[in-house]
């Protein structure tokens, strides 16, 4: 079961919120047109956490952007 995710990005549109799916696979391919039942989350701009810094080596110095599904997938 899963009840939320946590990313980690890099940076972000202001005006465009994040859209996270949960999709079946057929041969290793998500579905274009499925999502499992309660598997989206919208996630608005300014909930985006953005890391203070990143270098070159992929160090991060930021708290993750959780994305928590409305019931348990």
């Amino acid at each position: 079961m899963l009840s939320a995710v946590d990313l980690f990005f890099k940076t972000k549109d202001s005006n465009l919120p994040v859209t996270i799916q949960i999709r079946p696979t057929s041969n290793g391919y998500p579905s274009s047109n499925t999502v499992v039942p309660f598997g989206q989350v919208d996630i608005d701009p300014e909930d985006v956490q953005l890391p203070s810094n990143v270098n070159d080596n992929a160090s991060v110095l930021a708290a993750p952007t959780r994305a928590t599904f409305p019931s348990p997938v």
